[in-house]
């Protein structure tokens, strides 16, 4: 099964480059965007209505408005209707203070990575959660 990507940050160019990162791999189904947590939950509250399939994986920023990573770690987590052992989270941050990734572990985020997403970081988390790519390309 190709898995599906969820990006949650409230810069729109970060998104336009981090799917550009993503659709060089050939690895993934679906890669949609969200403007910040609270649009990101309303993305999976849709799916899950429609019986449409929930990311597999989400890209999450830390600092956003509305409502940010970390307190959408925290609904995401309490949500009834979200398997956190198939929806796996990577807050991509450009923070490196070791506070918040502390808090971002403390909190269920699967990984922390720094911005930019790169195609390494995107083979070691598919290595890691045991997804098959079928074709991969070079940064």
């Amino acid at each position: 099964m190709i898995p599906n990507v969820l990006l949650v940050d409230d810069e729109i160019i970060t998104n336009i480059v981090h799917k550009s990162v993503l659709e060089r791999t050939a690895a993934f189904g679906y890669i949609e965007s969200a403007c910040h947590g609270r649009q990101a939950i309303a993305f999976l509250e849709n799916a899950i209505s429609q019986d449409k399939p929930l990311p597999d994986y989400i890209f999450l920023d830390i600092n956003m408005p509305v409502m940010n990573g970390f307190q959408f770690l925290e609904e995401i987590n309490n949500h009834f209707a979200i398997d956190r052992r198939i929806v796996k989270i990577i807050v991509l941050s450009s923070s490196i203070d070791p506070k918040d990734r502390e808090k971002a572990r403390i909190l269920g985020a699967d990984h922390f990575l720094s911005k930019p997403l790169g195609t390494a970081d995107i083979l070691n988390i598919l290595n890691q959660n045991g997804k098959i790519l079928h074709r991969t390309t070079s940064t």
